[in-house]
């Protein structure tokens, strides 16, 4: 909802990073910050600096708020 009420406007590389976040959150949820920038071909210092402009505070709290909507996700698909 944070990023959803902002008009972000970020620099190429950032925004390579936060579409590829968004598209595939399992991944983001789980993996190191090295896999995710790998993955986007940018240095972890990219990443780094993508985290306070989505309003985190560091990695692990970006990360905890994925796996977080993933398990919330999850919980919500089971049958009771």
């Amino acid at each position: 909802m944070l990023i959803a009420k902002r008009k972000l406007i970020l620099p190429t590389k950032l925004e390579t990073v936060a579409r590829m976040m968004f598209a595939e959150p399992d991944y983001v949820a789980f993996e190191k910050s090295a896999s995710i920038a790998r993955r986007c071909n940018v240095s972890t210092t990219t990443l780094s600096r993508l985290v306070p402009r989505l309003g985190f505070r560091s990695f692990k709290e970006m990360q905890n708020c994925f796996r977080n909507h993933i398990l919330d996700r999850k919980a919500q698909r089971k049958p009771s």
